[in-house]
């Protein structure tokens, strides 16, 4: 799996798809902390002064001048996709797939070298680009951050690499079913749609049916509910809620999915939580994407080891 590993890393840092998409991120994301330090410096007067560097990530500028954590959670997916979506069906186009287990290479080996290949690459990526942005925020602000905005940053680059590990479960489980890479990538797209735009639809209409009479308030109540937990098996809302809590400790309304069956109706204190009670609200976000992750990834494991592959 060693030999995979970093046959695979070298083929992914080498590549030109690879390169298009770091610098697409890279630019993206400067280009929008670029704009949220402008905001800031120029409504420091009327906005909290308190977890500053955080707002970095959230503040935007409108539909043209998204946030960071916007541009991640819509364009992110894209990372993982691109890495994923031919790591399977691309070698059986290329008529490779059996001579490379023709040779001593357990057949395991191979969709596990190509998987940590391809997560390792994402956490690399983000990395890099979360230095990128600490230092141009700390040009741009004039100061550094502190130390509990660094660990709320530190969590939200593992919720990122996470997130996008997610989507990349998906393309190689799309690669495995799916023997042409132009399919596996089309359905892989198609996946990224229904989780990103029509999940709500569809949580919506199941609301719908199971509270069909919304007069009371009890019974809007349980439509939110039931609507906010259908909307769970969706990984961009999880990565959304989870960095809503990470990003803005100091928001009166924090994880209200989790706090209130009302949902954006229910309010807190506005303080600013700790590291502590924030990671109390993330944690069944992290449990769900990492969950998520496995299952993808072990459906398309178990459909590798089982499928007869010829040379």
């Amino acid at each position: 799996m060693g030999a995979i590993f970093w046959k695979e890393m070298t083929d992914y840092l080498g590549s030109r798809r690879f390169v298009v998409l770091l610098a697409f991120i890279a630019l993206s994301g400067v280009y929008t902390v670029f704009v949220a330090a402008q905001t800031i410096r120029a409504d420091v007067a009327n906005a909290p002064t308190e977890m500053v560097f955080l707002r970095l990530f959230t503040t935007g500028a409108g539909l043209l001048k998204p946030s960071f954590v916007t541009f991640v959670g819509v364009y992110g997916p894209f990372i993982g996709l691109a890495l994923g979506f031919d790591a399977i069906s691309g070698e059986r186009s290329r008529r490779t797939l059996g001579r490379l287990l023709a040779q001593p290479v357990y057949r395991d080996a191979v969709i596990n070298g190509k998987f940590l290949a391809g997560a390792a690459t994402i956490g690399l990526v983000f990395l890099t680009i979360f230095l990128i942005i600490g230092g141009m925020g700390m040009r741009l602000l004039g100061y550094p951050p502190g130390f509990q905005e660094i660990a709320f940053m530190a969590v939200f680059l593992v919720v990122s690499v996470l997130y996008i590990t997610f989507w990349l479960g998906v393309a190689i489980l799309a690669s495995v079913f799916f023997e042409r890479p132009v399919l596996s990538a089309l359905v892989s797209i198609g996946l990224w749609l229904f989780f990103s735009l029509f999940i709500l639809m569809v949580a919506r209409s199941i609301a719908d049916f199971a509270v069909a009479d919304t007069s009371t308030l009890e019974q809007q109540i349980r439509h939110g509910s039931i609507q906010g937990n259908a909307m769970l098996f969706s990984p961009v809302y999880l990565f959304r809620e989870a960095t809503v809590t990470l990003l803005t400790p100091t928001a009166t309304q924090v994880a209200t999915m989790l706090l209130s069956p009302l949902g954006p109706y229910s309010q807190i204190t506005p303080s600013a939580l700790s590291l502590h009670q924030t990671m109390l609200l993330v944690w069944p976000h992290l449990i769900a994407l990492v969950g998520l992750t496995v299952v993808t990834f072990t459906i398309a494991y178990i459909r590798f080891m089982r499928e007869e592959i010829r040379t």
